[in-house]
């Protein structure tokens, strides 16, 4: 170890273990706020103009939440909620959560004043509703238990006058939390104000039976077709082909990425000096402008398909540490450093909209003369005609961009540290995609699937779509989906590493390819995304085809290097650990750190009764050590 390093590792090693030590204690302070009673119920507290203290906004559009004065239905505030800018699908909710053992046994009733203008006309009707759901802890087996929920939708609230709504429920014996507020969906204004709880008997009737199901006519317009009619539409709807001509599209789109990532022989030849190896490195300018053409596209392609997420999620992260940082009394000079970058972030995030919903809408309009309302992708689903849009505007783009910057730099750099930088940032990004996958599922706290519950578990096999069918096989085993998060979180680890990037691109082709199976051949909502994460890893392991060629086929080692560190030939190698450092510290630590505080401090699990959890024989089997009797009946 050189003198020099020695500074340098210190210093990582002491940003990393201070990062950690700020998520841990965000995270505690976030534990230690659960209370038992409700807080701020008439949201008397805080600032005007500010967000109500307490309680937490959740919004996939573009909703605001802030308390006013005078508009109130009881004392001089309320909470205001404006969704006029959102999406007639997007949906957001405001929420508290509480302590549940005051109503452990019980039966609890929520009432809440609420009033809500519908603002604009389009496509599908704005609705709002009452919800509160009930979380219990696991069971003896480590699966989480179902609890009662009322997510209020069969009740949609469409007043423009204050009126109190309500929702009763059973609340377990072995609850642990309680969580309730407000949901609400579309362009809208709603009033909230007046929360109350309180145990009543039971003579009062739940708001929300078993098998009840949502009521179609309260939903928006885009969803609100008769279930027969629905159903007889998809049965008998004309099966498209899977081979269209657009699909050339992508094979020429993929074929450019092999081009672009195809390795050159770069051979050993005994020596180990350093400007021998820089001189092979450097030696690759002698190429056609077609190799340089599918470089520089595929460049630009993956620039515009992962950006800006990762950027947005570090500079969320640091912001996020920066106020849980403020919490701790020395570091409180932090308060408002977190007050820019959150403005960056909302900047950047709003540009990328805008930008994504003008490409949408020119090859909307001008390709196939579409003027629908456009479904932008998200989390829930990456496969709506927004997405196909974009993947032909980003290879439009990229195309346009590369023929420029082809015919118009006639300095050709070095291709090896372009396909080496190129090949650091997919691995960044799709180590950043699997992690959160990953960790997903391996949260003790949560599951990302669906539970088999028991109104679930009444659906014939004839009634489940193929998509249910993979949410239960997922949900039915808890050891399985660690098993997946373990794969996914160790791909994602080994990713970060350069010596150990070609096994966990391995990894990765192997449970993505499995993830990209199950969406096409189950109709899963993420066919775009899985596809482009086992493309990405893929892609990683393309410039070591040769390589792994002569090690698998001709179980020899191989003579090719293979493409070269940039760093390694830098004059600068060690600024390659502050971006790395960076990275890590605000993507990588603070979700373990959350993640290892709630394995270590969540409640231990109470084993309710048998005859408390009903028939529901699938959720309860387990492993196996004999199988003799026939338990699959």
């Amino acid at each position: 170890m050189t003198t020099a390093s020695r500074p340098c590792r210190f210093l990582r090693s002491l940003l990393l273990l201070l990062v950690a030590a700020l998520a841990a204690s965000h995270a505690a302070a976030q534990r230690s706020s659960l209370g038992s009673v409700l807080s701020n119920p008439t949201f008397e507290a805080g600032r005007v103009g500010k967000a109500p203290p307490e309680w937490w906004l959740s919004a996939q559009g573009s909703c605001t939440c802030k308390v006013i004065e005078g508009d109130a239905f009881q004392g001089d505030r309320a909470a205001f909620l404006n969704s006029s800018d959102s999406e007639f699908h997007e949906q957001s909710q405001l929420m508290q959560t509480i302590d549940a053992q005051p109503w452990r046994g019980k039966r609890l009733k929520y009432r809440a004043a609420v009033k809500s203008v519908e603002v604009g006309g389009g496509v599908g009707s704005p609705i709002w509703w009452l919800c509160c759901k009930v979380e219990r802890s696991r069971d003896a087996d480590g699966k989480m238990q179902p609890g009662a929920s009322d997510m209020g939708r069969p009740r949609p609230i469409k007043n423009s006058s204050w009126d109190l709504y309500e929702i009763v429920l059973d609340v377990a014996a072995d609850a642990t939390q309680v969580t309730l507020g407000l949901g609400m969906i579309g362009k809208g204004k709603v009033w909230f104000d007046a929360v109350t709880l309180e145990a009543v008997d039971a003579s009062v009737e739940i708001t929300t039976p078993r098998g009840v199901t949502p009521i179609e006519g309260a939903l928006s317009a885009q969803f609100a077709k008769d279930p027969a009619s629905r159903q007889a539409e998809a049965m008998y709807a004309q099966k498209q082909p899977f081979w269209t001509a657009w699909l050339m599209v992508a094979v020429v789109a993929v074929g450019l990425f092999v081009l672009a990532m195809w390795p050159l022989r770069r051979l050993a030849d005994g020596s180990t000096d350093n400007s021998d190896v820089v001189a092979a490195y450097l030696d690759d300018t002698g190429m056609g402008r077609m190799r340089y053409f599918a470089l520089r596209f595929t460049i630009v392609y993956w620039l515009l398909f992962f950006l800006p997420e990762p950027v947005t999620t570090m500079v969320f992260m640091v912001a996020r540490l920066l106020d849980a940082g403020a919490d701790v009394q020395w570091l409180a000079f932090m308060r408002d450093w977190s007050d820019p970058l959150n403005w960056f972030n909302s900047e950047l995030v709003g540009a990328h909209r805008d930008y994504t919903g003008w490409l949408s809408g020119v090859i909307a309009e001008g390709v196939f003369d579409e003027r629908s309302v456009l479904v932008p992708p998200s989390r829930d689903s990456s496969d709506t005609t927004m997405g196909y849009l974009l993947l032909l505007g980003y290879v439009v783009t990229a195309a346009v961009v590369a023929v420029a910057w082809t015919a118009l730099q006639r300095l050709r750099p070095s291709r090896n540290a372009s396909v080496d930088l190129l090949r650091s940032f997919l691995r960044y990004a799709l180590a950043f995609a699997l992690f959160a996958s990953g960790l997903a599922k391996l949260d003790p706290s949560t599951t990302p699937f669906p539970e088999l519950t028991v109104d679930r578990l009444d659906v014939t096999w004839g009634a489940t779509s193929p998509m249910e069918l993979v949410w239960g096989f997922m949900s039915a085993s808890r050891p399985y989906t660690v098993f997946v998060g373990v794969a996914e979180s160790i791909a994602a680890v080994l990713l970060l590493w350069r010596h150990t990037a070609l096994l966990g691109a391995l990894i990765s082709v192997v449970a993505m390819a499995n993830v990209m199976m199950l969406n096409f051949c189950y109709d899963l909502p993420q066919k775009i995304l899985s596809t482009h994460l086992m493309l990405g890893a893929v892609m990683i392991v393309v410039p070591d085809v040769r390589r792994l060629a002569s090690l698998f086929f001709a179980h020899r080692n191989s003579k090719d290097l293979g493409t070269a560190s940039y760093w390694s030939v830098s004059r600068t190698p060690y600024i390659r650990w502050l971006p790395k450092g960076l990275i890590i510290a605000c993507c990588f630590l603070p979700p373990v750190a959350e993640r290892v505080w709630t394995l270590f401090t969540v409640e231990t699990a109470v084993q309710a009764p048998l005859s408390d959890r009903g028939d529901r024989l699938l959720v309860e089997r387990g492993f196996r050590w004999v199988n003799e009797y026939p338990l699959n009946r």
